[in-house]
Parts: structure tokens; C-alpha cells; sequence
């Protein structure tokens, strides 16, 4: 949709900076910004006015010897209507900008859109697990559990090596027993009650769906079908204005376009830094992610090229392509950091510099208190440039639908 321009020019010194409004990052995120700023300004000029009138008749009418005393007076028709009508007119023009807004964000074109992308989100205490289809393209069904009232067990894939009791199904059992072993089925076989027996789902990227982040394609629309497994939980994506309740039992679908990648903002970081600077940045507060290739100068990496070890043909890793130097405490050098001990090591072989980058990614919270370790619930949004989405999720490019029941 077309926001008005005055909404956007409004909004642009603020929403821009960065110390208001998280940046966005979405194609969607101008239109929410817009409306954000067009009802802050609108309100806050009324604000000031109002209280500009009100001080100066506190200050025009104050009491005095000299001035008689008030009389009541039954007021200004016309002006009565005025003042109400429009307001009236303004309420119902937000209305209809919010509603256009609101219908392209939950109830997008670009369902439509044959590059559409799947990815399911389910939450649960104090986690979110990221589910990505296989190359067929397709998501199963998930969130399916057993009850103690079914007539047979669920059916388990062949690589899968679990024993039921010997009964046909749960409601063969005591009630208690049935849940018993409901329940040890979920934790041990299938947590995210995935159908086995859908075949959308065969080659669903499931497994470690606690350690995936989300991950999303630059510039192509991805459909995020939202699903909990216990409490309600909500789903925050502040830099691209996604925000969406995690309902048990419904399953909730939101769309984004993310319009910049990671790698855009982690190339400007990317050089050969001194072992002191790699201490200083992370000091800061930031993270490097190491860099090893065949244009790294240093001779003293292992002969695969894709870490740094310690000296002799046995020696231990130091830090591994790929792998983050951090602020954190170091477990197995108590009283030092990561930082100050993979340097130090790194001095030892012979090694000055290293290439390395600041890893760039966004933030995924739940805004719904869900319980005590609510403020744990967090994962990481990255955005892929498309060749490298395609090679890592190698998916049909076409739309799919996914069922919950």
C-alpha cells in the first residue's frame, strides 16, 4: 500500500536513526512505521495545543477582586458539533489506514506469490524450534498428539527404535498408564508431535529444530505458520515488524520480506584483524567469526585449511572456521575469556592476525509472559542473500500448504 507522504516524511528522522523505532528491515515495516508516526504526531500536536489553551485560560480567567463571578452557560451548539465530528472523522480515516495496513500484514498478496517460502515456528517453555522443508518444498503436519482415548498408537518411521506397550492403543490402558506412556513417547520419539505417516513431511528438517535460527531469504516472501506446544506465546520480530500470538490448538500465519541480508552488514566488518584488536572488539561487547581459508597467510592451520591448532601432529583446535571468539568466560581457563585464551594460543604458534567478520543478526523474543524463564525465550534472525538460501535449503520453488490440526 502507499502511505501518505506526510507520514513517511514525519517518520523518517526517527524511525531512521535508530533511537526510537528498531530500524526495519522488511518490505512490509514502512506502512506500520508510517501509521505509528502519523497517530504520534497527530496526537501530539492536539497534546500541545490543548495544553497551550488550557494554561491560557487558567491564566486569561484567573480570579480577580475587580471581575464578577462566573455564570453558568449552556454552551455552543455548533461549536459542540465541531469539536465532535472531527474527531469522529479522524478516528474512522485511521481506521480505514490501519485496515489496509493490517490486511496487506496478516492477509498478504503474497500468498500468491509462486517463490513463496514455508517455514513453521512452534513455541514451547522457553524455546522456539524452526522448522524447514525438505527439497520437495513441502511442510507436514505437526503439533499431532496422541490421546489416551485413541484406538491405535501412532505410527513411527522404520529408523526409529521404540516399543509400545503390547495393546493396540492408548485406550486399552488405565487412564494414568496411557498418559504415562503418551508422555514418554513425546519426549523421547516426537516432541513437536510430527505425523509420521504425512509424506509432505518425509524430509522435513526437523530434528534439531532447537538449533536452527530463523533464517530467511533476502527479497523473497517467506509464509511463517505460527504454532504452540503448551502456553501462549508470542512470537516478536522487531526489526521486521512481525508480531503474532502463538495459540495451542490454532495455528497463526504471518508474512515477511526481508530486504537486507547478514552478509551486507557483515562484509563492511570483514578484514584481517591483530590479535589485539580481536581482544578489543569483543570486549566491546561484540562477537568475531573466524574466517580460515586458502588465502589465509598464516602457515600454522592444519592441512585441511579450516582451523588453527596447537603445535605438534596431535595438537588441539584452537578455533575452527566458522566459530565465534566471544567475551564470554572461558569453562576450561577459569579467570579468563574466550577472547583472552584463544589469542593467547593463537601467539604461542605464531599467528599475528586473523581474518575474521562481526556476525550480523537479528533479534526473535516472546512478548507474552509465559512463565519464570520467559526472558530466556529467544533465537536468532539471519537473512541470506538467495544463492546462498538456495543452496542451503535446496526446496522446489513453488507454493505449499500446511495443515495443523
Amino acid at each position: 500500500m502507499t502511505s501518505p507522504c506526510w507520514a513517511l516524511s514525519l517518520s523518517f528522522p526517527i524511525a531512521s536513526g535508530g533511537y526510537w523505532l528498531p530500524l526495519d528491515y522488511s518490505k512490509h515495516g514502512p506502512a506500520i512505521d508510517a501509521i505509528f508516526m502519523g497517530v504520534f504526531w497527530l496526537t501530539m500536536v492536539v497534546f500541545v495545543i490543548v495544553e497551550v489553551l488550557i494554561v491560557y485560560f487558567m491564566i486569561k480567567y484567573r480570579r480577580r477582586p475587580d471581575r464578577a463571578k462566573a455564570f453558568f452557560t449552556h454552551g455552543h451548539t455548533k461549536l459542540e458539533m465541531i469539536w465532535t465530528l472531527v474527531p469522529a472523522a479522524i478516528f474512522l480515516l485511521l481506521a480505514m489506514w490501519s485496515k489496509q495496513v493490517w490486511d496487506d500484514y496478516r492477509y498478504s498478496p503474497v500468498a500468491n506469490d509462486p517463490r513463496l517460502y514455508h517455514i513453521m515456528v512452534i513455541g514451547e517453555q522457553f524455546k522456539w524450534n524452526v522448522i524447514y522443508p525438505g527439497p520437495d518444498g513441502k511442510l507436514g503436519r505437526y503439533l499431532i498428539y496422541p490421546k489416551p482415548t485413541d484406538l491405535t498408537w501412532p505410527k513411527l518411521p522404520s529408523d526409529v527404535s521404540y516399543t509400545f506397550p503390547p495393546v493396540p492403543g492408548p485406550a486399552y490402558l488405565p487412564e494414568e498408564k496411557a498418559i504415562a506412556e503418551i508422555t514418554k513417547y513425546v519426549q523421547q520419539v516426537n516432541p513437536l508431535g510430527k505425523d509420521f505417516d504425512d509424506p509432505d513431511g518425509k524430509d522435513d528438517l526437523w530434528q534439531d529444530a532447537l538449533a536452527h535460527p530463523l533464517e530467511l531469504p533476502k527479497g523473497r516472501p517467506v509464509e511463517i505458520t505460527l504454532g504452540s506446544k503448551d502456553v501462549i506465546h508470542d512470537m516478536f520480530l522487531p526489526n521486521f515488524r512481525v508480531k503474532l500470538d502463538a495459540v495451542p490448538g490454532l495455528a497463526g500465519k504471518v508474512y515477511v520480506t526481508a530486504t537486507h541480508s547478514s552478509a551486507e552488514f557483515e562484509n563492511q566488518t570483514r578484514r584481517m584483524y591483530s590479535l589485539d584488536e580481536v581482544v578489543q572488539t569483543v570486549r566491546g561487547g561484540k562477537q568475531l567469526q573466524v574466517v580460515i581459508n586458502e588465502k589465509t597467510p598464516e602457515a600454522n592451520k592444519d592441512r585441511t585449511g579450516f582451523r588453527y591448532k596447537k603445535a605438534g601432529r596431535r595438537g588441539a583446535t584452537i578455533v575452527r572456521d566458522g566459530g565465534l571468539i566471544t567475551w564470554d568466560p572461558d569453562p576450561e581457563n577459569p579467570g579468563k575469556r574466550v577472547a583472552e585464551s584463544i589469542t593467547e594460543q593463537l601467539k604461542e604458534i605464531g599467528v599475528t592476525q586473523i581474518e575474521a567478520f562481526v556476525p550480523k543478526y537479528w533479534d526473535m523474543v516472546c512478548e507474552q509472559l509465559c512463565g519464570a524463564q520467559h526472558y530466556t525465550m529467544a533465537n536468532k534472525v539471519t537473512v541470506l542473500e538467495p544463492d546462498e538460501f538456495a543452496r542451503k535449503y535446496p526446496e522446489a520453488a513453488r507454493a505449499t500448504t500446511v495443515v495443523m490440526k
